[in-house]
């Protein structure tokens, strides 16, 4: 498995970072993920053909005495610690420590879209927040704070958000949630996590810029 994402994780790295096909980037590294998780599954069997032995003969020999068999038994040792099964409770145990700290995160980022003001548009929910904080999405709701005037440049994050609402971008980053979850022990996971929400701002980035009418630069606004 770790193998198999290596070659996912590296070839994007060196490769494919830097190219502007970032859709086709999305669903390689989404295919890494599925790559690692399902080959390992696939069993390769070998037949090999092997010489049948001599037949050999066995000769009866004397049955010893119940005495003798008592005294010939081996001493009765303790059973060793089982160091594997440890090893395998801990990594459970860490799984299960990420996995429930992602249960609160989503549960924390439910409660904060639920206290907002919400208002529907297509197939978007706006929900203006009295907090402050960078707008951001979360399938089709875009949540942004209200001390933020309306302005052009508030349109463009906007637009920002409703590429990574219309394309179901939660989707991917759930989906790398989770791989990281039950894969924390590979570093190669946690890098990966990290190239798939890079390369879900950049398809973000490029299409908004495309639909950007303002005249105001959409780069200068993104870094402001």
């Amino acid at each position: 498995s770790a193998g198999v994402l290596s070659i996912f994780v590296l070839v994007y790295h060196f490769l494919l970072r830097r190219l502007t096909f970032f859709n086709a980037n999305r669903w390689f590294l989404l295919a890494g993920i599925a790559a690692s998780i399902l080959f390992p599954l696939i069993e390769i069997t070998q037949t090999v053909y092997v010489e049948q032995p001599e037949q050999m003969v066995y000769l009866p020999q004397q049955l010893a005495t119940p005495m003798a068999m008592v005294l010939e038994q081996p001493p009765v040792e303790a059973t060793p610690f089982n160091y594997g099964m440890l090893a395998i409770y801990l990594y459970l145990a860490i799984t299960l420590f990420f996995l429930g700290k992602m249960m609160v995160e989503l549960s924390s980022l439910r409660s904060l879209i639920r206290s907002g003001n919400k208002k529907i548009e297509g197939k978007f929910v706006f929900v203006s927040l009295s907090r402050k904080l960078t707008p951001f999405s979360f399938f089709n709701y875009i949540c942004y704070s209200e001390n933020d005037q309306q302005s052009p440049e508030l349109d463009l994050i906007i637009d920002h958000e409703k590429v990574h609402a219309r394309e179901w971008h939660s989707i991917d980053l759930l989906v790398s949630h989770l791989f990281r979850a039950v894969f924390w022990i590979n570093p190669l996971v946690w890098l990966l996590k990290r190239q798939i929400g890079e390369n879900l701002e950049f398809i973000a980035d490029s299409k908004a810029k495309i639909q950007n009418t303002s005249g105001i630069s959409y780069e200068r606004t993104l870094l402001s």
